[in-house]
């Protein structure tokens, strides 16, 4: 249990440094675990933001199965989602929190972290790979 806690409290801790890149950063053949991820990344958005009352703006493109499952899914709980385009101006971007994610390999081949940057907070949450099934390896931490 200690050594959980450890690994979860390193990974929070690397959640907190400055980023430059966004999207999903898993293997090709990882395409099962991006769906599921993105299924548990909605449920967490749900609990913290109502659906039909908030709006969100990409911050990046959604690419491969994780960002296509992660909109899709959001649309369909009743969340507006502006998808990410080179905009000229700032005035496009509408009311709304920005989006973006960063899904990659924490450390060992089967061990993943997945953070979301929503307007100024972050959540970010590990998960582990088991024979087929991706499972949550410990709880949400959200940066304020």
């Amino acid at each position: 249990m200690r050594q959980v806690f450890i690994v979860v409290l390193a990974l929070v801790m690397s959640g907190c440094t400055t980023m430059s890149k966004y999207g999903s950063f898993l293997p090709e053949d990882q395409k099962v675990v991006e769906a599921k991820i993105a299924d548990d990344a909605v449920k967490q958005l749900i609990k913290l933001y109502p659906p039909a009352k908030s709006r969100f703006n990409m911050k990046h493109a959604a690419k491969g199965v994780f960002g296509i499952t992660l909109v899709r899914k959001l649309r369909e709980a009743g969340y507006a989602v502006e998808e990410f385009a080179q905009r000229e101006t700032a005035v496009t971007a509408r009311d709304g929190l920005s989006l973006g994610y960063i899904l990659n390999v924490a450390g060992a081949p089967d061990f993943y972290r997945l953070t979301l940057m929503v307007g100024n907070q972050s959540i970010s949450r590990p998960y582990i790979k088991q024979g087929t099934e991706v499972l949550p390896a410990g709880y949400w931490a959200r940066k304020e």
